[in-house]
């Protein structure tokens, strides 16, 4: 596993209407369905031609999974096991694209304790046969999980791990915590997944929504402004307005 160089930043908050704009194209994909590249218990993974997938949380659960991978982000960023969040928002997730192992590793996984050493090794030895790769790849890919492992306790989930573009083998699914809380796993994702149009009517939905919040964010912003003009007995125009001109055969009635 290798270390990151310098610190990560902290993944960037979407604006609503950075968030619209990403959902917008997601809609408007003739092959949707094609670029789904995973879905899990609450979340549905999107394939982009940038250098990050897009997760859709469904839901209260996947609210709650995109919530808690952010969390975890930001707290273990710097050990150097996680794939990179690169952004978040209400619905979304953006984080970096990596080469997904073989399902099959959960099992592999699952046959050993990492706080053995024989087991450690047993399991580098079963990955290489199985994945017919170098010793110091296996040992990568187990020390991945054994450190997901001490950091949120022995699961297979963690061994849902990838491969960056430049980092090495890193674990990109860490927002579900088994056992923790039945909210987070709904799924609906794998509902969505095998009916396109409903899938599409729900990212609409989030649409809708979030143009809904910018309504209200510009009412309040104009009700904040009409409220300071009103206490500080300002106009809401500042802009100096023409004086009205009076034609000469006419009677000037104003005060002067």
């Amino acid at each position: 596993m290798r270390q990151l160089d310098g610190v990560i930043s902290p993944a960037r908050i979407l604006n609503a209407q950075e968030e619209i704009k990403i959902l917008r194209e997601l809609l408007e994909r003739n092959d949707l369905k094609e670029t789904i590249i995973g879905s899990g218990s609450a979340r549905i993974v999107f394939d982009s031609e940038e250098d990050y997938v897009i997760k859709l949380g469904i839901g209260e659960s996947g609210y709650l999974q995109n919530m808690r991978e952010l969390e975890r982000f930001q707290e273990d960023k710097d050990a150097g096991f996680l794939a990179v969040l690169e952004g978040i928002g209400r619905f979304i997730l953006l984080q970096e694209k990596v080469s997904s192992a073989d399902e099959e590793l959960r099992d592999i996984f699952g046959n050993y304790y990492m706080n053995d050493s024989d087991g450690v090794e047993d399991c580098v030895a079963e990955i290489m046969e199985y994945m017919d790769c170098s010793e110091e790849e296996a040992r990568d890919m187990v020390e991945v999980y054994k450190t997901a492992c001490d950091y949120y306790g022995e699961t297979t989930d963690n061994a849902q791990i990838g491969k960056t573009a430049h980092r090495g083998w890193v674990l990109y699914d860490y927002g579900y915590v088994p056992g923790e809380d039945s909210n987070q796993a709904s799924g609906m994702s794998y509902i969505l997944t095998d009916n396109i149009n409903e899938l599409r009517d729900y990212i609409q939905y989030c649409i809708n929504l979030l143009e809904a919040a910018i309504s209200e964010d510009d009412m309040l912003v104009e009700m904040r402004k009409a409220d300071k003009a009103i206490h500080s007995k300002t106009p809401l125009v500042e802009e100096d307005e023409e004086e009205e001109e009076i034609p000469e055969d006419t009677v000037d009635f104003r005060i002067e």
